[in-house]
């Protein structure tokens, strides 16, 4: 899951090493070294960039965090959830300290969750003092080190023999549920609110949402849904078979900036047409009413994160 000092052979404790300069002060600025301290990885979600000697979780990691935070709150389909906290080499060179540093971080982030996300953690604790995320020879590397690695596993299966028997567009949902959790490289924030919005469709929940085009004279959006976006691509030419991985990525990227886009085109027409009394009246009683009555429950809708 890890790698070891030495080269997997291990010891007792991590071997000291000293920052560059100027790396302390630069770690315990609000900016950090990395940058983005979130990342989802191949084994979960890392929280990364701690000041060095420091456990609290920066404000930037937090906003970067909340997005995945309520998700762990309000998806069903994530079962088990472990928090392993990490250090890097600088610091005293014996397991005591860095057990308790990496213990404390891995704290902090288990009291971010939400009362649901805390009773599916089955571990938060310190990983093995001889573990680290990965290299420590330069201050990126370090950085990545000092962080909480938050894994965590979903009921969600989709073994061959029963997609098979599913409509195209549920199995080309499916395949973009794990291709999304799979993507390292996919921003937090549009893989956390594109898997909740494929997943409450999978689950019957109302997957609709402002759509920009329309053959209508009065606005220039309609409504549209989930479920619609992967029945066109299954229609397309070539169906799912040929849509490669990166092009079922372009698409999914598409169908996330449909939704901000028609997100934004019903915010203008709702300032174009306040003084229009006909066509206010109109957007309010086709749009509005019905997009108020899906950010009530935003943790069954694709709304939430927007």
């Amino acid at each position: 899951m890890y790698i070891q000092a030495d080269e997997g052979l291990g010891q007792a404790a991590p071997a000291a090493c000293n920052p560059d300069p100027g790396e302390v002060a630069l770690s315990h600025t609000a900016a950090g070294v990395l940058g983005k301290d979130v990342e989802i990885t191949d084994k979960g979600v890392l929280v990364a960039d701690f000041g060095i000697d420091r456990r609290s979780v920066k404000g930037a990691a937090k906003i970067e965090l909340a997005p995945l935070l309520r998700r762990f709150e309000t998806d069903p389909a994530i079962a088990e959830i472990r928090i392993h906290g990490f250090t890097d080499c600088i610091g005293p060179g014996n397991a005591a300290y860095h057990t308790w540093l990496r213990r404390e971080r891995a704290r902090r982030i288990r009291d971010l969750l939400g009362p649901v996300a805390r009773s599916k953690l089955k571990f938060f604790g310190p990983a093995p003092v001889d573990t680290y995320i990965g290299s420590n020879t330069d201050r990126v590397g370090r950085a990545r080190n000092r962080s909480v690695l938050i894994e965590f596993q979903s009921k969600i299966d989709f073994p061959p023999e029963a997609v098979t028997v599913k409509p195209c567009h549920e199995q080309l949902m499916r395949r973009a549920l794990v291709q999304i959790g799979n993507n390292r490289n996919l921003d937090a924030k549009i893989g956390s609110r594109l898997w909740a919005a494929l997943s409450n469709a999978l689950a019957g929940g109302d997957d609709s949402f402002i759509r920009p085009g329309s053959t209508s004279v009065m606005f220039a959006f309609h409504w549209s849904g989930i479920a619609e976006y992967f029945r066109e691509l299954c229609g397309q030419a070539g169906g799912p078979a040929g849509l490669s991985a990166a092009g079922l990525n372009r698409k999914l990227l598409e169908l996330d900036q449909d939704i901000v886009n028609g997100l934004e085109a019903f915010a203008r027409a709702r300032r174009q047409f306040s003084s229009i009394l006909n066509k206010k009246a109109a957007l309010e009683a086709n749009f509005g009413q019905r997009l108020s009555e899906l950010l009530k429950n935003k943790a069954k809708t694709v709304y939430a994160e927007y």
